[in-house]
């Protein structure tokens, strides 16, 4: 019986009976709890409870177990976000049963790498001079005591200007998480709002030219938002004359 959650998920305990091979009357329980947390532990025959239960057991989180760890944030969840919008996240280390570590000089100091890496051209290879080359980051930490119900871990937080599809991968003690999360795609699509600044005109009729009624014409309305991206999901774009 647990005494007080700690937030893990999943069974708290396996229990296994064995048959009384040892001396007649004497019976073998054998049981795995694999959430940390503090328990009583009742023991009974029958509808008889034997004397001294229930008994006091606490449970602590096992080793490091990188295949364990956990991602929060870092989109990990939808793979998708909006250039120059700030993401942020954890790496969170776990035991073997997805218990948070506790501090200490085994964990404390272990690196965390977090390493974004464009994984195809920008969405407007043609745009290169106003958005710049997408760029591989490396985010590198040191594991530390998150305080709380995080305990150890590592924060990262980055932008991403350049839209295109790029990859995340999380390394714990130079080891790659496991997937999904370990390594994932990430979309990073342009602002719908463009910046007039950034968009331009081209093949605009002279100033002076004279155009006969009923000629057709045209221009190229090349629409940026503020960091140079095509935008993404506009409307025709429209024109208009006036005297």
């Amino acid at each position: 019986e647990r005494k007080r959650k700690k937030g893990t998920k999943g069974p708290s305990s396996q229990m296994e009976a064995e048959p009384p091979d040892v001396e007649p009357g004497a019976h073998m329980v054998r049981y795995r709890v694999k959430v940390a947390g503090d328990y009583k532990l009742h023991v009974a025959y029958g509808n008889t409870t034997l004397e001294g239960s229930p008994f006091d057991l606490t449970v602590v989180p096992a080793l490091l177990s990188v295949e364990h760890c956990t991602i929060s944030g870092l989109c990990e969840q939808t793979g998708m976000l909006t250039a120059g919008k700030e993401v942020t996240g954890m790496v969170l280390l776990n035991d073997r049963c997805g218990n948070p570590v506790i501090p200490g000089p085994q964990v404390l100091g272990v690196p965390v790498k977090v390493t974004i890496d464009p994984i195809g051209p920008t969405l407007d290879p043609c745009g290169i001079e106003e958005q710049g080359a997408p760029q591989k980051i490396e985010l590198c930490e040191m594991a530390k005591d998150l305080g709380g119900d995080l305990h150890v871990g590592a924060a990262f937080s980055f932008r991403l200007k350049v839209a295109g599809w790029y990859r995340i991968v999380c390394t714990v003690a130079n080891t790659q998480l496991p997937l999904p999360h370990g390594c994932f795609p990430l979309l990073v699509t342009p602002n719908a709002k463009p910046d007039p600044v950034m968009c331009r005109v081209e093949d605009a009729p002279e100033i002076d030219e004279i155009l006969p009624a009923g000629t057709r014409m045209g221009v190229l309305a090349v629409v940026r938002d503020r960091l140079g991206n095509v935008c993404a999901l506009m409307p025709k774009a429209t024109g208009s004359t006036s005297a």
